[in-house]
């Protein structure tokens, strides 16, 4: 690319980003970052480029701003892997497939840029901006292009089903004055998202039937492309899947427009259909209002059973009937608990994970499934003492700690057990000490006061209470 087609790209995200914020200041926004994506997907590759508008609402001067680079654990070479080496075959079903991005050009506040490549996994884009003070801000554009795997993945292609997660460079969070840096993991969701007022554009070819995380405002075609427009306020990420062979069954829950993307077996769709539905109208009279208009759920290709995002969910098209109900109602759950409250899903992904577990056994006892809704718990405790030896934790040998990273674990089965299985248990042992009906009011107050927010497990506490009863768990005290 020229030097100066990079400056006319880069002034056209400019442009286009700002006459995006004059459109929001027009209408009632949520008061959040701006962020603007536009994107083109063409074969095994997508190029884009994004702005977004800095917001320095700490006590400290920066003088440069952080993105992840999610993709880059795709690559070849990386130290920490999206997948495990014995599920390769699963993952690639033959030869191993590499994706990254390539960052191509950076301005700020539409001058060209400094940037460097850094963090433990070549996992950090660092754009230097000069001395941004508190209440300043910085307009950051940034030009890219994403290989695609072919991988049964969060960003892949397997077939004809292509899963767009993780493939833009995505802002780093700010807590307590630092960015957050994520490193990737073979399991687990190694993010820490703040929410942004999304815009994005997205370019494919006019055959593909894509689900996003909102509908269309617009879309435009031409020479056999489409372009459409989405907008989306208080989205923790932008993520879609594309296939040439969809169909899409709709219904509508509550003003909630809910949409179940699928290939084959139309019954099982309208079942699936139904099941996040009836979900979307249990958690929002349990947690609070669901915060979307539209929710999607994608029968695709993925080495999991589901996976979460705003105001969309991918499940693995693969799974047998029992676990796609199961995944439905837990990836449903975590628009509460992920999109709507945050977390440190890199080094607390108890607190996540254990809430939409305990919140898929309490759509089952709430719904006529109370039989499975008791397996749910008995399997995470049988589970859970299988896997620590009742002699490792009177020993002490064993350590079941919550709160430490994604790394610290020692494979995907002691992960499942502390942050699904220990979490669930966690959150139902708190049920039984007030009862259910207080705690399910203590977690809508923790909804209200975190929503598009980022909140610790110390922030939970405070809204939950019994402190001593989450930290006793947390630490490794109580033994089950």
């Amino acid at each position: 690319m020229t030097k100066n087609n990079l400056l006319k790209i880069l002034l056209s995200a400019f442009l286009l980003f700002s006459l995006f914020a004059a459109t929001a200041c027009g209408k009632e926004s949520l008061k959040l970052p701006h962020f603007y994506l536009s994107a083109e997907l063409s074969g095994d590759e997508i190029k884009g480029k994004s702005v977004y508008k800095f917001v320095n609402d700490t006590d400290n001067a920066f003088s440069e701003v952080k993105f992840n680079l999610y993709a880059n654990a795709y690559r070849e070479g990386a130290k920490y892997k999206p997948y495990r080496t014995t599920d390769s075959q699963k993952v690639f079903g033959g030869e191993i497939s590499y994706g990254g991005t390539e960052i191509t050009g950076v301005t700020v506040n539409g001058e060209k840029a400094d940037y460097v490549i850094c963090g433990e996994d070549e996992n950090v884009l660092s754009v230097k901006t000069g001395e941004i003070f508190p209440n300043e801000s910085a307009e950051i554009a940034i030009v890219f292009k994403t290989k695609i795997p072919r991988a049964a993945l969060k960003l892949g292609i397997n077939g004809d089903r292509i899963n767009l997660a993780d493939f833009y460079p995505s802002p780093c969070a700010v807590i307590n004055g630092e960015f957050k840096e994520c490193i990737y993991n073979e399991f687990g969701d190694p993010y820490i998202n703040a929410a942004l007022n999304c815009v994005f554009e997205l370019t494919v070819p006019s055959s593909y039937t894509v689900a996003a995380f909102s509908n269309p405002v617009s879309a435009r075609e031409t020479d056999g492309k489409i372009t459409y427009r989405y907008e989306l306020d208080g989205a923790r990420d932008i993520a879609l899947c594309a296939s040439e062979n969809f169909s899409v069954a709709v219904k509508e829950q509550g003003g909630v427009e809910i949409k179940y993307y699928y290939e084959g077996d139309g019954e099982q769709a309208e079942k699936g259909l139904s099941l996040a539905a009836d979900c979307i109208k249990f958690f929002s009279e349990q947690f609070g209002a669901y915060p979307f208009k539209t929710f999607s759920v994608v029968e695709t290709d993925l080495n999991a059973g589901g996976m979460e995002l705003s105001a969309l969910c991918f499940v693995d098209v693969n799974a047998d009937e029992e676990q796609k109900r199961n995944a439905i109602i837990h990836e449903t759950a975590h628009e509460w608990w992920y999109a709507a409250v945050g977390g440190d899903e890199v080094n607390c992904a108890w607190q996540d994970e254990g809430l939409a577990e305990y919140s898929v056994y309490l759509y089952l006892s709430e719904n006529g499934f109370e039989s499975e809704a008791s397996d749910v718990i008995e399997g995470a405790k049988s589970a859970y003492k299988s896997f620590f030896e009742l002699k490792d934790l009177l020993s002490g040998n064993a350590d079941t700690s919550m709160n430490r990273p994604l790394t610290s674990f020692s494979g995907k089965y002691e992960y499942i057990n502390i942050a699904y299985n220990k979490g669930l248990l966690c959150f139902k042992g708190y049920e039984d000490a007030i009862g259910r009906a207080r705690s399910i009011t203590n977690l809508k107050k923790y909804y209200k006061k975190y929503l598009f927010k980022i909140a610790s497990p110390e922030d939970m506490y405070g809204c939950l209470g019994l402190k001593e009863h989450f930290t006793s768990y947390a630490d490794g005290k109580v033994i089950i």
